[in-house]
This record gives structure tokens, C-alpha cells and sequence, in this order.
């Protein structure tokens, strides 16, 4: 009997200090504490660059006919491809790139902007003749208030090149929003060609990529006929990326 009364006053003892240790230990959230939101965080200190796959009604461009541009007939797969390899060109650089319209809508217009990704042909009229253009973006779009900066015909370079290819062309296109003007060949003080095609195998990025080629930032003399090194403008312009501190809720998987 004396045993059993020791074992019970041990037990109580050993509940009691649990009971303590749990009270004192209490891990429940403080619902009043600021709670972090990551899309806020992006959305308020990095530029966002919203690529558009769904399809978009153009109403306020200065340089393209207005319309209705189709969505991209690509898979899901193949649109976070594309938009994997388009931040792979970007990683250094502190700039979010994102399918995500509700992020878009949520940053601040001065950094926010929009690619089109589409199979709807784009023609421009220069005087009375009009071409189809492969890809085209205002340049330096924040001088102008465009909202659309940018557009890519999807199908065509899906047709002669692959989603790597259509990466580069994004790549470009969105550098022209930027402020980045193309690189060129010079033969002295004379523009030989306004699209720097490269070698065989490696091109810059503001030149002609090209299918199947490696595509780099480079430094070299523009179109305008000035030194432009694609890297270090860049970097003024957008900042440098900062090491992630959150996990990624909209793009890589």
C-alpha cells in the first residue's frame, strides 16, 4: 500500500510538471503579429514581368494595330519551360518573371510589364506595306504608357526552332523594355548589320540568338553607334537579385 501511494504521488507530480512545461511552451500563432505575405513582398520592391500565354485584347499601343491576340497553344509544361529558361537569361538580375495576372495587377505600374506570348500573326504598317514581325517591344517602355511592352508570335518560332528558342527571342524582347537597344556589326564608322548574327555557334542576346545557338549579354557597339555592355546597363537598371528567402508559390515547380 505504501508503494502503490508513492507511485500515484509520482505520477501526479510528473502530470503536473508536464501541464507546466506545456503552458509555458504554448506554440499557437500570435493572430495579431504582422503576418509576411510573399506575393506583397514581391509585388512592392521587384520589377515584375508578366508573361501572357492566355491571350490579350490590345486597346492602347502606340506601335501595333489593335485586336485580339489569341493565346499561345502551348502546354503547361512548355509554358513554364519558356518562362524557367527566360529567368535562367535574367537570374543575376533583380527581376520577377511570373504567369501569375493577379501579381501583375498587384504591382506598381512604374514596374510592372507585360509580354505577349501569342499565335495571332502581328502585321505592321510601314506606309502602305505591312509585315508580320516575329517579336517587337517598345523601347524603354516606362517613357511611353503602353501597356502591353512587348509581343512574341508563339507558333512561328515553336515551327522553325523549339521553346528554347522562343526563350531567347522573349529574353530579347523584354531587354528592349529595358532600354537596351540591339547590338550591330560595324564596318568603322559604318553600320554594316543592325542585328549582330553571332558565329556558328554562340550570339548575343540583343543580336540575332538564333535557333539552335547560345545566346549571351554582351558588350559591344549598338545600333545608335554607341558602346552598350548588355550586363552592366542591366544591373543599373534593375538591380541586382537577392539571394531567395522564400519559397517560389508561382513559377519554378
Amino acid at each position: 500500500m505504501k508503494y502503490s501511494r508513492l507511485h500515484l504521488a509520482i505520477f501526479i507530480l510528473v502530470t503536473l510538471v508536464m501541464m507546466f512545461l506545456a503552458a509555458c511552451c504554448n506554440t499557437k500563432p500570435n493572430l495579431h503579429a504582422p503576418q509576411i505575405n510573399i506575393t506583397d513582398k514581391i509585388a512592392s520592391h521587384t520589377t515584375v514581368v508578366l508573361l501572357d500565354f492566355d491571350g490579350y485584347v490590345s486597346r492602347d499601343s502606340s506601335i501595333w494595330e489593335m485586336g485580339t491576340f489569341a493565346p499561345a497553344d502551348y502546354s503547361d509544361d512548355e509554358q513554364l519551360r519558356v518562362l524557367n529558361r527566360v529567368d535562367d537569361y535574367y537570374e543575376e538580375f533583380d527581376v520577377y518573371f511570373t504567369r501569375d495576372e493577379i501579381l501583375y495587377t498587384l504591382t506598381e505600374p512604374e514596374k510592372r510589364y507585360r509580354a505577349v506570348i501569342s499565335k495571332t500573326p502581328l502585321m505592321i504598317w510601314e506606309g502602305f506595306w505591312a509585315r508580320s514581325m516575329v517579336g517587337i517591344a517598345i523601347y524603354n517602355q516606362k517613357l511611353h504608357k503602353d501597356t502591353t511592352a512587348a509581343y512574341i508570335n508563339a507558333e512561328l518560332w515553336k515551327t522553325v526552332g523549339s521553346t528554347d528558342d522562343v526563350s531567347k527571342v522573349i529574353a530579347h524582347e523584354v531587354a528592349h523594355m529595358f532600354g537596351l537597344a540591339h547590338q550591330s556589326t560595324w564596318d568603322g564608322v559604318h553600320l554594316k548589320a543592325v542585328y549582330d548574327p553571332g558565329d556558328s555557334l554562340v550570339a548575343p542576346l540583343m543580336g540575332i540568338p538564333g535557333v539552335g545557338k547560345t545566346a549571351i549579354w554582351t558588350i559591344g557597339v549598338n545600333e545608335h553607334g554607341d558602346l552598350q555592355d548588355d550586363r552592366a546597363r542591366l544591373l543599373r537598371i534593375l538591380g541586382l537579385r537577392p539571394k531567395p528567402i522564400f519559397p517560389d508559390p508561382f513559377k519554378k515547380p
